[in-house]
C-alpha cells in the first residue's frame, strides 16, 4: 500500500499536468469501432484500446482542468495546442461512459472548448457523442473486471424478437423460453426455446447499471460466447434499457445493436433485440411453517443489500452472489439480534439459516449469516460458535430518514504518510454538518489539486477503542468506512477501513494524523448524540479520549491504495 502511494506521488512530482484522473477511473478500456461490411444488417465490429492515466487519457490528451464530472483535454500533437470537453461518468468499476461534442473538433482555447461542455440535461435528451468504454485492465495493469450483481434476479420465462429487418413477427412469441441468474447472481443464462430459429443457448455477465430515463435504467452486459478478435460480427459488450413493472413484477428489456448504449436503442420496450420478461410463479412456503416472526421496526425498509418487508427478508450476497429469500422462524436462542430464517436462493435451495443483525447508527447496521445452515428446525444455528464475531458487512439504508452528523466538525489539515509533498483537507459543511468535503492537495501549493471527494454520513459506533464511520459518497456512487482516534491535543488519526468496516485497524500508528485549523462555532444547535451507537445499545457523546472517523483522510492512501493494492488481490 505504502510503495503504490510512493510510487504515484514520484509520477506526480514530475508531471505538467494541471488536474489529475483519481485512481478508481485509472486502467486500460476496449471502446468499440464499427465497420460496414458488404452485408447490411451484419456490421463487422472491432475494438481499440483506450487507456485513462493518471494526468491524460493518450488518444485525446492531457488533463487540463476539471470541471465538475467534465474535464478539458489539452492536445499538442498535432503541432497546435487545442482543447476539447468530455463529460466523464463512472457507471461502475467496469464501465465509463463518457460524453462530448464530437471527437472530431478541437478548440484552439479553452473557453471555445468549455462552452461545448456537456451537461446533465444533454445527456438525459441524448444530445451528445457517446463513447462507452469497458474495463480491461486496472490501475497496475492486472486483469480487473470486477464481478457485478445483475439489476435482477430469479427465474422469468421470455418473449423475444430481433429488430432487424428480416422478419414482422416475433421471433419466440410464447413466453416459454427461459432466463435466470442461477447459479450466481452476477449473470443471466438464457435458453431460447421453440423460436423461428434453432434452439441456442446464450450466456451473459453483468458490468454495472445505472439511472436511465423515465423510471429506465441501463445495464452493461459482457457476452461470454464472444471473444476480442481484432474483427467480429457479434459484439463482446452489449448495452441494454430496462424496467420493471411493480405491480406484476415483468421486466421490459431491449438491446443495442452493437456496444454502445444509442445504436437502434431507444427504450425499455424499443430497441434492436426486445425481450419481454415473465417472473416464473414462487412455489409456495413448506406447510411445516405454520408460525412466523416480524423483523423489527427499524430493520424494516431497503438497505443497500438486503430487504426487509415484516417477516420477510430478501438478501444478495456480495461474498457469494447468491439471493436469499428468508422468512423470520420463532426460535428460542434468546438473543435479541438474531433471527433463525428459513430461506431459498434464486436457484432454488432451501435450508435454515441465522442471520445475525447490529443496530450500528441512525442508517446503518451490519449484519452476518451463519456458518452454518440446516434442513431442518435447529435454534443452535443460532448460537455464537455459529459466527465470526469480527467478520460483518455494513449496510448503509437506502432512504434516509434522520440526518446522522458527523462527531466532529471544521476544517482539519494534514500530510499524507510515506508521500513527498502530498497534503490532505478535511471540511464539514457547517450547516449541514452530515457532509464533508476531501481533497488531496500539493502541499507547496495548495491550488493543485489531485483529488476532491464528498461524503455524507450515515453512522458511527465505538468498538475496541475505536469510531467506526461509515459513509455514503455524493460525488460517485459507493459507500466506504473509516476508524478513527481522537487525542486529548484534538488530533485526529484516520484510517480507511474498506467498504465492510474491516476489523483489526490501527489508526494510531497507519492512519493520516490531522490537526484542526479552524472550527464551526455554530454546529451546537444539531444533536451529534444521533450519530452514535454504542455496544450497549444507548447513546451518549464520547470523551475527548476517544475516537471520532472522519470520511476521507486516509481517502487519498486509500485512494490509490485501495484502487491499487485491493485489484492486485483479486
Amino acid at each position: 500500500m505504502i510503495s503504490a502511494v510512493l510510487i504515484f506521488a514520484s509520477i506526480i512530482s514530475h508531471t505538467q499536468s494541471i488536474c489529475y484522473f483519481p485512481a478508481v477511473y485509472q486502467g486500460e478500456y476496449v471502446s468499440q469501432a464499427v465497420m460496414h461490411s458488404e452485408m447490411p444488417n451484419t456490421p463487422e465490429i472491432s475494438y481499440s484500446t483506450i487507456s485513462v492515466l493518471y494526468d491524460s487519457i493518450p488518444v485525446w490528451g492531457y488533463c487540463h482542468r476539471r470541471i465538475g464530472n467534465n474535464v478539458i483535454l489539452m492536445d499538442d500533437t498535432g503541432g497546435i495546442t487545442c482543447y476539447r470537453c468530455f463529460h466523464l461518468a463512472l457507471r461502475s468499476s467496469n464501465v465509463l461512459q463518457i460524453h462530448t461534442r464530437g471527437l472530431d473538433k478541437c478548440y484552439t482555447s479553452e473557453e471555445a472548448a468549455q462552452s461545448t461542455c456537456v451537461t446533465q440535461l444533454d445527456i438525459y435528451d441524448q444530445d451528445a457523442s457517446e463513447v462507452m468504454l469497458y474495463r480491461t485492465k486496472g490501475f497496475l495493469g492486472e486483469p480487473a473486471v470486477s464481478p457485478t450483481y445483475c439489476p435482477f434476479n430469479g427465474a422469468y420465462t421470455f418473449t423475444y424478437s430481433v429488430n432487424d429487418g428480416t422478419e414482422t413477427d416475433l421471433e419466440c412469441d410464447t413466453p416459454i423460453s427461459t432466463i435466470s441468474d442461477c447459479p450466481y447472481g452476477f449473470g443471466f443464462n438464457l435458453q431460447f426455446k421453440e423460436c423461428s430459429f434453432k434452439n441456442k443457448d446464450m450466456s451473459f455477465h453483468c458490468l454495472g447499471d445505472w439511472d436511465g430515463r423515465d423510471g429506465e435504467r441501463y445495464v452493461a452486459l459482457m457476452d461470454t460466447q464472444a471473444t476480442l478478435t481484432s474483427i467480429q460480427d457479434k459484439p463482446r459488450y452489449r448495452c441494454a434499457i430496462y424496467k420493471k413493472d411493480p405491480t406484476t413484477g415483468k421486466i421490459s428489456m431491449a438491446m443495442s445493436s452493437d456496444s454502445t448504449c444509442v445504436s437502434h436503442l431507444h427504450s425499455a420496450d424499443k430497441g434492436y433485440e426486445t425481450l419481454v420478461l415473465h417472473p416464473k410463479e414462487e412455489p409456495s412456503w413448506p406447510e411445516h411453517l405454520t408460525s412466523s416472526c416480524i423483523f423489527p421496526d427499524w430493520l424494516q425498509g431497503e438497505w443497500e443489500h438486503i430487504d426487509f418487508q415484516g417477516d420477510t427478508v430478501v438478501y444478495k450476497d456480495h461474498r457469494t452472489f447468491k439471493t436469499y429469500t428468508g422468512k423470520c422462524v420463532p426460535h428460542s436462542s434468546g438473543n435479541s439480534e438474531r433471527f433463525l430464517m428459513y430461506t431459498r436462493t434464486q436457484c432454488g435451495e432451501e435450508e435454515y439459516k441465522c442471520l445475525w443483525v447490529k443496530e450500528r447508527g441512525v442508517n446503518t447496521m451490519e449484519v452476518q449469516v451463519s456458518l452454518y445452515t440446516s434442513e431442518t428446525h435447529n435454534d443452535s444455528l443460532c448460537g455464537h460458535e455459529n459466527f465470526q464475531e469480527r467478520t460483518w458487512t455494513t449496510q448503509g439504508r437506502i432512504e434516509i430518514e434522520e440526518k446522522a452528523p458527523y462527531m466532529f466538525t471544521g476544517e482539519y489539515t494534514g500530510v499524507i504518510p510515506d508521500t513527498e509533498g502530498l497534503c490532505a483537507k478535511l471540511y464539514s459543511d457547517c450547516n449541514n454538518p452530515e457532509i464533508m468535503f476531501y481533497t488531496i492537495f500539493n502541499c507547496f501549493n495548495r491550488t493543485e489539486v489531485f483529488e476532491e471527494r464528498e461524503y455524507q454520513c450515515l453512522g458511527q459506533w465505538e468498538e475496541d477503542g475505536v469510531i467506526y464511520t461509515y459513509t455514503e459518497r455524493r460525488d460517485m456512487e459507493g459507500h466506504e468506512c473509516f476508524v478513527g482516534v481522537t487525542t486529548k491535543k484534538g488530533e485526529i488519526f484516520l484510517q480507511e477501513a474498506g467498504n465492510n468496516c474491516e476489523r483489526g485497524q490501527e489508526p494510531l500508528r497507519y492512519g493520516m494524523r490531522m490537526s484542526r485549523v479552524a472550527e464551526c462555532y455554530y454546529h451546537k444547535q444539531y444533536n451529534p448524540k444521533l450519530n452514535w451507537k454504542l455496544p450497549s445499545s444507548t447513546h451518549k457523546t464520547p470523551s475527548t479520549t476517544e475516537i471520532s472517523s472522519g470520511s476521507n483522510p486516509v481517502k487519498f492512501s486509500v485512494l490509490l491504495v485501495f484502487a491499487l493494492l485491493s485489484l492486485a488481490m483479486c
